[in-house]
């Protein structure tokens, strides 16, 4: 089954037939189709349809192809809807988005997998580099031309948790006199061991998990590497969380670059208050999106108000387009996926 469906089918249990439409069609591949009936109880929203819709739209994709396998040995064999050596690009657009010169890249790849169901150890690699002109008072006035660079190792449990995290980044023709910052968290007994460099200053500190419905540290899960990070670590987010029932998905997103910043006046400040923080996704619809000239179908979820609400994704699992607001107040910026074509 896709991570997608994976994650709906942690909701599935519990969830009652539509009062107000009945799904027909084979569900095996092609999209489902709703009729109305008579007006039912206004409690059931349109979230427990779709969840209902993309739950037997994935479970038909699911016996298309992989035939009897069951879910245990596909999730084996298919860690959040990636393969081994498996490699995914993004980059931002449309054209314009950026300034002449600039660009920005996203990488991730599934490196390896350790041990057995339930203890497997999943490694991947984060890469980012962004070429940007140092900022001015004009937004259209260009600066030096610096280079960001970060790369990260990243070992998770089978629910998405980062257990242990190597990020490492470096500045080019920045501005001020730092150009280098590391961070090595790595977790045990509830809390989350740090330790940073920023230019040449050292620092070690432990981070608790918050207490929260959202976390439970004796799995552990509940928390995730941000997908400002890397868009495609929505994929661990979708495959490992439960849905509410409202259709949201909630959960604790952790962002590395504030443990690895000094505060105001050069002070160390990295706090866990800075670094976790609550969020939450809503499924809102099947629709179709342009990945590199191509239409595809996904399943738009929609974030936080405040940002650029929409998250495009596969029923695979596979992130495809994240939409974003870009320096030159583009509201119409993305990140998308890349195909190998494209590279």
């Amino acid at each position: 089954m896709g991570s997608v469906g994976r994650a709906l089918s942690h909701h599935a249990s519990p969830l009652p037939k539509p009062p107000i439409a009945t799904l027909i069609g084979d569900c095996h591949g092609s999209r489902p189709t709703f009729v109305p009936l008579a007006a039912g109880p206004q409690r059931w929203c349109r979230h427990v349809i779709l969840a209902a819709a993309v739950y037997c739209f994935c479970a038909g994709i699911l016996a298309a192809q992989v035939g009897a396998a069951n879910s245990e040995q596909l999730r084996a064999a298919d860690p959040f809807g990636f393969d081994v050596g498996e490699e995914r690009r993004y980059a931002i657009g449309p054209p314009g988005a950026l300034q002449p010169g600039e660009s920005e890249l996203w990488i991730i790849r599934l490196e390896s997998i350790s041990g057995e169901p339930p203890n497997r150890r999943i490694n991947f690699r984060l890469e980012h580099e962004a070429t940007r002109y140092h900022r001015t008072a004009n937004v259209f006035a260009r600066g030096k031309l610096m280079v960001f660079r970060s790369s990260v190792e990243l070992i998770v449990n089978e629910h998405g948790f980062p257990l242990r995290v190597q990020y490492q980044g470096n500045f080019e023709n920045s501005p001020t006199q730092y150009s280098q910052e590391e961070v090595t968290l790595s977790f045990a007994e509830g809390e989350f061991e740090v330790r940073n460099r920023f230019s040449m200053r050292f620092r070690k500190f432990d981070m608790s998990v918050p207490s929260s419905r959202l976390v439970d540290p004796s799995i552990p899960r509940g928390v995730y590497v941000s997908g400002s990070e890397n868009p495609a670590l929505y994929s661990l987010i979708l495959a490992s969380t439960a849905i509410e029932e409202a259709g949201d998905i909630e959960y604790m997103s952790l962002m590395l670059s504030p443990l690895a910043t000094r505060g105001r006046g050069g002070v160390d400040r990295p706090t866990r208050e800075r670094s976790l923080s609550r969020k939450r996704l809503r499924f809102e619809e099947f629709t179709t999106v342009d990945i590199g000239g191509v239409e595809e179908e996904a399943l738009r979820l929609r974030r936080a108000a405040g940002t650029r609400p929409d998250i495009y994704v596969r029923t695979d699992g596979t992130v495809l387009r994240v939409d974003i607001t870009t320096r030159l107040n583009m509201d119409s910026a993305f990140i998308r996926l890349l195909r190998p074509s494209e590279y």
